[in-house]
């Protein structure tokens, strides 16, 4: 054998042992153990998974392990597919998302299980009771929209509405009131889809003031709507649409937001 294709031979295998060694390190380099005591009930955990039903098509749900430990393994079951490891050597259980969505999708309508594993300081290990949920039939809808802001929520001098897929959890800005110095506040889409929807905003710029009303969009327009009117002197608040389209109910608040 030339000494070009050792060389070569040699690379693949250290490359294997190298991507070996770092699977098994990110993984916590633990394994299912067979020795453990039972707990009987189920571990604490934040956020409570227990009962709850989850869409097939989120992305992985990680969580804390509430439980006092040094080393943690979760083991994530259904009753088709392969299992998922998750091991850490912190209470934080982060799950892989390729295994996660290819088991919750092969089981849509199953229960899922999630068996936790806690090592104590002694090295011995405990077993808690499953925590069980059930893997809905249906996807959820992919996206959310939301408002952000500061937790005093008095002042707005940092805001934006922003869009975030419950798929991978990537998040994108709709609009930020930088680019206008200004409140945003209620948005309501018509029937949960996309081609409609409103939004109010209120600029207090000097240098760029661009005035206060609602902004509906439709399809592929935006157009400002001043919702004022000589019976309604007030700017619109909380709004919902008619299932038709046709109509949207708003109200018209007085607001005073200090709270002694």
């Amino acid at each position: 054998m030339k000494r070009s294709v050792r060389h070569v031979l040699l690379a693949c295998v250290l490359a294997a042992l190298v991507v070996g060694a770092v699977c098994y390190a990110l993984r916590g380099g633990i394994a299912v153990p067979d020795d453990y005591a039972p707990v009987g009930r189920r571990p604490q955990t934040r956020p409570d998974l227990a009962g709850t039903v989850i869409p097939p098509n989120v992305a992985p749900l990680n969580f804390r392990v509430e439980e006092p430990g040094t080393r943690y393994l979760v083991r994530i079951r259904s009753a088709r597919g392969e299992a998922i490891e998750a091991a850490s050597r912190s209470p934080d259980v982060v799950i892989p998302i390729g295994p996660w969505k290819r088991l919750l999708s092969a089981n849509a309508g199953e229960d899922l299980h999630l068996d936790v594993y806690v090592e104590d300081e002694d090295g011995r290990w405990q077993r808690f009771k499953a925590i069980t949920s059930t893997i809905a039939r249906e996807p959820a809808d992919p996206y959310i929209v939301y408002r952000e802001m500061n937790v005093i929520y008095r002042y707005y001098t940092k805001m934006r509405i922003c869009q975030s897929s419950i798929e991978d959890y990537a998040k994108t800005v709709v609009l930020d009131n930088r680019s206008f110095t200004g409140c945003m506040n209620c948005h309501t889409f018509l029937n949960n889809g996309t081609d409609r929807m409103i939004l109010h905003m209120r600029s207090s710029s000097r240098e760029r003031d661009y005035g206060s009303g609602m902004l509906l969009f439709e399809d592929e327009t935006v157009s400002k709507v001043d919702t004022r009117t000589r019976f309604n002197p007030g700017m619109a608040a909380f709004a919902s649409w008619h299932p038709s389209g046709r109509l949207l109910a708003y109200s018209i608040n007085e607001v005073r937001q200090f709270f002694h």
